[in-house]
């Protein structure tokens, strides 16, 4: 999917950054990360917007800014042909003349979705163009008997303009647009909540050729997965053996390795790797992700022989900042009425980074990371074991 806005969600004193439109795996992530409620909204900013879609930035309500309804937004933006995007700056330029305001986002949802209730023109971008387009097209009955040799003589702008005014229709960047019937009002019926866990620990989809060519036919197939399922994925699409298909991971309950995942990886240390996060504990997931992070290890061979020794690393979930660190060295060390005392005479962030770099503690998103054997957490692949070390089923 096209990436539409960059976000930052600020709760407490966290702060995440996501691209929208966000997987499941990707929001239940950031909601882990901040340990925000529905009940209670972060703080959203608006720092990127994808290519195309800028211009929403003039006019999109701002303000308290809700999560969900954001991501819905955006992932019926990222579905957007090239008439949906002419039909949609038409829908705004209209909204925006009946009302003056900027518009809620559940309004530019219902916008969105209203795309096809319009007829474009793409390329029509005057009232010229527009007087060519119905004359040389013959859907204008009252000069179908007119000579060929007179229609250079005709006043094509001034023909555009009056059909514009009869239709409605408007000149929109990119091309003529009218509304052929009433618009959508889709947000009324939509849930704008926290997505249930997925069904699968990791989804790919699958091609013959390169995923990202348009004239393939892909499947979905969600992993772990039994011999059976991948062999049918492989017939649906016409592709003789894993060799010939394309691999592209679209969601995984560890969203930092849905870009390392596809490629050359191998489908069945893919599956492997799935059925091994499946047999996870939210809680050892947790741990998982931020060990990951800490030996900076993304491939599928590395994040599973990971989970193999995820028990020789300590995790401190509660421990986010070198602050964190410093006061919970200094409560267990002299209590929390001494802690009082000195927190305003140390530098807690200063005397953090310290411990950190003594007891070789990484800092991660999810909390802090260490091992157990005092050594600097960083993964060291398993060579000696051969190529599938870690991968048995």
């Amino acid at each position: 999917m096209d990436k539409i806005f960059k976000i930052e969600i600020c709760y407490r004193n966290m702060a995440v950054d996501l691209w929208l439109p966000a997987t499941d795996y990707q929001l239940l992530d950031a909601i882990d990360k901040l340990g925000f409620t529905q009940a209670v909204k972060p703080t959203i900013d608006i720092y990127q917007y994808g290519d195309g879609f800028q211009n929403l930035s003039e006019v999109m309500e701002k303000d308290g800014l809700d999560l969900f309804e954001l991501n819905a937004l955006a992932r019926r933006l990222s579905q957007f042909e090239l008439e949906d995007m002419i039909a949609l700056h038409a829908l705004v330029f209209t909204r925006l003349e009946r009302e003056e305001s900027n518009i809620p986002i559940r309004e530019l949802l219902d916008l969105a979705y209203s795309t096809d209730c319009c007829e474009v023109h793409p390329g029509v971008d005057t009232y010229k163009e527009l007087g060519h387009f119905y004359v040389e097209n013959g859907m204008l009955p009252e000069l179908k008997d007119v000579p060929e040799a007179a229609l250079p003589f005709l006043n094509y702008e001034e023909i555009g303009r009056k059909l514009s005014m009869e239709e409605c229709g408007m000149l929109a960047p990119g091309g003529y647009v009218t509304q052929t019937s009433d618009l959508l009002e889709v947000s009324k019926s939509m849930e704008f909540a926290p997505p249930p866990n997925p069904d699968y620990t990791i989804l790919l989809e699958i091609s013959k050729g390169h995923p990202t060519n348009d004239n393939e036919k892909t499947v979905l197939l969600s992993l772990p997965a039994e011999p059976a399922a991948m062999d049918a994925a492989l017939t649906a699409v016409g592709a003789w053996d894993w060799m010939e298909a394309g691999i592209r991971c679209l969601d995984c309950r560890v969203p930092s390795l849905i870009p390392h995942i596809g490629g050359d990886d191998n489908v069945a240390h893919i599956n492997c790797l799935a059925q091994v996060i499946q047999e996870m504990n939210d809680k050892e997931v947790r741990k998982f992700k931020a060990v990951l992070e800490a030996v900076e290890e993304l491939s599928v061979l590395g994040a599973t022989q990971i989970a193999d020794v995820l028990d020789e690393y300590l995790y401190s979930p509660q421990l986010i900042y070198p602050e964190d660190l410093a006061r919970d060295f200094l409560a267990s060390s002299m209590g929390e009425r001494a802690l009082d005392t000195l927190s305003g005479f140390v530098n807690l962030f200063g005397y953090g980074e310290a411990l950190m770099k003594q007891q070789n503690c990484v800092q991660t998103e999810y909390g802090m990371v260490s091992r157990e054997d005092g050594q600097e957490p960083k993964h060291t692949a398993l060579d000696d074991q051969g190529p599938q070390a870690g991968m048995t089923m």
